[in-house]
């Protein structure tokens, strides 16, 4: 696994939602039953609706490819209980954000911190979420590794899903450089005020797998530094 890393720790917005969908994943199967509470749409500032009821498997997707803040709430909400019957130290109520910051830790994370599941800032001073670049390219690489059938959704430029109780709606990926990324294998984009623009792909390359971050780019100027990066690391995989 090869990346293009800094060491600075900055805020990550919704990249969060890759260490999410692995917490979840320990404790929810695919057809589990997630609805969407009002505290859910409170705590991600809308976008989904209040009663709507998804399998698991759609609303992670969903909530990973249009990197929607409810749906990341909704999953952690119904992890919660399941969590806690696992890692007994886990919080009430706080037990996915609780356990993502354990994983990190598992895996060797120094400097990422989660304080929300879905990555929004707190305030306007206060991120959801923090880490550097080599971290996230770490986080990558166990989910790849790990969990890579988990994210195959981030590979397409959309996909067309539906809760069980309302009409089907489209998910646009959020990642706009995914044509220009032959062989991704996951992508994530990130954007809040005081993360800017971020974006982390993982793709494959001359039987490598190879992650490149950016974080605190530009909204649009993140697509652009992504796609020069992977060209710069595919051209460097090709003559090894």
């Amino acid at each position: 696994m090869r990346g293009l890393f800094t060491k600075f720790v900055l805020p990550l917005a919704s990249i969060a939602k890759v260490m999410l969908a692995l917490v979840v994943d320990e404790v929810l199967v695919n057809d589990d039953i997630v609805e969407v509470s009002s505290r859910a749409l409170e705590r991600g500032e809308g976008g989904l609706n209040w009663g709507e009821a998804w399998s698991m498997r759609d609303l992670l997707d969903y909530t990973l490819v249009a990197s929607s803040n409810v749906g990341a709430e909704a999953l952690a909400e119904k992890a919660d209980a399941r969590l806690r019957e696992v890692y007994l130290s886990a919080p009430a109520g706080e037990a996915a954000v609780w356990r993502m910051n354990d994983l990190a830790r598992e895996i060797g994370l120094q400097k990422t911190e989660f304080k929300n599941v879905s990555g929004l800032d707190l305030d306007i001073t206060r991120a959801g979420a923090l880490g550097t670049a080599r971290d996230v390219a770490h986080i990558f690489e166990y989910a790849v590794s790990n969990k890579p059938g988990l994210f195959t959704g981030t590979t397409r430029s959309g996909l067309s899903l539906a809760p069980l109780n309302f009409p089907k709606r489209y998910a646009n990926n959020t990642n706009y450089a995914i044509a220009e990324i032959p062989g991704i294998v996951l992508g994530k984009t990130g954007t809040t005020d005081l993360a800017g623009g971020n974006l982390a792909v993982a793709f494959e390359s001359e039987g490598h797998i190879i992650v490149v971050v950016v974080l605190g780019a530009t909204t649009e100027g993140r697509f652009g530094a992504v796609t020069r990066l992977v060209d710069i690391a595919r051209g460097a995989a090709a003559t090894q």
